[in-house]
C-alpha cells in the first residue's frame, strides 16, 4: 500500500511538472505572438473596459481589477 501511494504521488508530481513546463512554453509563445503582431493585450483590455464604462454596462473596483456587469 505504501509503495503504491508513493508511486501515485510521484506520478502526480511528474504530471504537475509537465503541466508547469507546458504553461511556461505557452506563455512564452503567446508573448512572442503578441510581440510579432504588435498586439497590446493590456491596452486592448483597458480600452474595452473604458468603452463599457462609457456605455454604463459595468461598474467595479479598478484597484483590484474587479468588475461586474451593470445589468443593462
Amino acid at each position: 500500500m505504501g509503495n503504491n501511494l508513493l508511486q501515485v504521488l510521484q506520478e502526480q508530481q511528474n504530471i504537475i511538472e509537465q503541466q508547469s513546463r507546458l504553461i511556461v512554453d505557452l506563455t512564452a509563445t503567446l508573448e512572442n505572438w503578441e510581440s510579432v503582431a504588435g498586439y497590446d493585450g493590456a491596452g486592448l483590455k483597458e480600452r474595452a473596459l473604458n468603452l463599457q464604462k462609457q456605455k454604463g454596462r459595468i461598474y467595479g473596483n479598478e484597484d483590484f481589477g474587479i468588475y461586474q456587469h451593470g445589468g443593462k
